[in-house]
């Protein structure tokens, strides 16, 4: 997708409804965010050759956020420094004011102290990585995150799992690819990487995240949308989701919640978070392995404070 010079301009201008001279920010409303707009469909075991379905339902996003003027990544919010969750590192744990980091969050028993100052304010989320559409090919390009400091291990988050992103469009009863995500819709698939399962658990042991969310931009405009997966497998009730099995998870985007103007309901950038929990949840309100590895590295920051 080619970008127009004046649609360039139009996320500078816009973002300047976002960032102030101060290095602070403030929100600036653009619209209602729906749900809907980002679905979990599948959920099934990597290496099962079925590719069964666990899910008996599929799930919109639990919650959402926006949609707000300007870009989530203008002043580098979409970008840590340790990448562990603790408060103000990063744009969903509270970077630069604009969020307190506990939009998602079921309460201040959420909350965790993870840069050690015996205060249990830090929100938990880890940025697994960003996503940029492609300007004139079909895909998007992606781009990892990694999870650490030189104080500590450091593991780059493309050696635990694959994202993947495209756009697609409904034709005669079946989705095909196409370019430009001109029907304004898209999928997406994370899928853990099996054959790093057992080194990382006999190294760092088990840990899961219980949030997953898409952060989407269009050339002007931003929100958020969140799955809060201790709700939704309360809600699936399904033994066979647990956090010892590696598992492919794949949903759908659409662009409704952006208005169709210069091309503003086409994804520009995608930014992917997750939230490493304070404690691991029941096994009746666990989340998934594909995750849960992230999380793994994050327990080994914490013991090596």
């Amino acid at each position: 997708m080619k970008y127009s010079l004046k649609q360039l301009m139009a996320v500078v201008v816009c973002s300047a409804a976002f960032i102030s001279t101060n290095a602070s920010a403030t929100l600036v409303s653009a619209g209602e965010c729906t749900t809907d707009s980002v679905t979990l469909d599948h959920v099934s075991v990597v290496g099962d050759n079925t590719n069964t379905n666990l899910l008996a339902n599929g799930h919109d996003a639990t919650s959402c956020i926006g949609t707000y003027w300007g870009q989530d990544f203008i002043g580098g919010g979409s970008y840590t420094e340790n990448n562990i969750g603790e408060l103000n590192d990063g744009f969903l744990n509270g970077q630069w004011g604009v969020l307190t980091g506990n939009e998602f969050l079921d309460g201040p028993e959420d909350l965790q102290d993870l840069d050690g100052d015996g205060n249990a304010t830090d929100p938990g989320w880890i940025h697994l990585g960003d996503v940029w559409k492609k300007q004139r090919t079909q895909g998007f390009n992606n781009f990892y995150d990694e999870v650490g400091s030189q104080e500590s291990i450091t593991l780059q988050v493309n050696d635990l799992l694959t994202l993947t992103f495209g756009c697609r469009e409904y034709n005669a009863g079946f989705f095909t690819t196409n370019y430009n995500c001109h029907n304004n819709s898209g999928y997406w698939e994370l899928s853990t990487k099996l054959n790093v399962i057992e080194d990382v658990q006999s190294l760092l042991g088990k840990a899961t995240f219980d949030h997953l969310a898409f952060s989407i931009n269009s050339a002007t405009r931003f929100a958020v949308y969140d799955f809060n997966f201790k709700d939704i497998f309360a809600a699936e009730n399904n033994a066979a989701l647990n956090f010892s099995t590696p598992y492919m998870l794949s949903g759908s985007f659409n662009m409704n919640d952006f208005p169709v103007f210069n091309n503003d309901a086409q994804p520009l950038h995608i930014n992917v978070w997750a939230r490493d929990p304070a404690e691991v949840p029941e096994p009746s309100t666990i989340f998934l392995a594909s995750l849960g590895l992230v999380g793994l590295m994050l327990n080994r920051r914490k013991v090596n404070r």
